[in-house]
């Protein structure tokens, strides 16, 4: 059976003869825009851990004066752009469970930059993102017909 109901043979075409490159483009671009939106949540995180004044107990300047900060909501705008662009070129039941993967980079970034610890039960969440999205991905129906703005999907037949 084609791993999501579609196959993918060198001609990047899957069963029905339906075009594959689009929607490994918006798979990939929805990865690459997750993982750009996790980093950006970090940068937020470090642009406040930074601003933290330790000795008062508060913040030292406002956010919105904090360079950094601004860093990580321009990058996230940027992220989510990027997501709605994948939704363009890979159905949403594709490209949702994908999104999962910036809980991953979460958990990556908080580790390694943010000295976090790693316990046990996050990597078994992680373990079960992974799980989630592979028996979402494998469970997609197969495809009939190609869509795209430029040929919509065929009307429903009257019963």
């Amino acid at each position: 059976m084609p791993l999501g109901g579609l196959e993918c043979p060198q001609a990047g075409l899957g069963s029905g003869g339906i075009d594959l490159r689009p929607i490994m483009t918006g798979v990939i671009l929805s990865i690459v825009a997750d993982c750009v939106v996790a980093f950006s949540l970090f940068v937020t995180k470090l642009a406040h851990n930074r601003n933290w004044d330790e000795v008062n107990k508060r913040q030292r300047k406002p956010y919105i004066r904090v360079p950094l900060w601004w860093t990580g909501i321009v990058l996230n705008v940027i992220g989510e752009v990027g997501n709605l662009i994948a939704y363009g070129f890979a159905p949403a039941l594709v490209v949702t469970p994908v999104g999962s993967v910036g809980v991953l980079c979460n958990a990556v970034f908080a580790t390694w930059f943010l000295k976090e610890p790693l316990r046990v039960r996050d990597v078994w969440g992680c373990a079960a993102i992974i799980c989630g999205v592979v028996l979402i991905v494998l469970g997609v129906p197969q495809a009939t017909a190609a869509r795209s703005p430029r040929r919509p999907p065929a009307p429903p037949t009257p019963p």
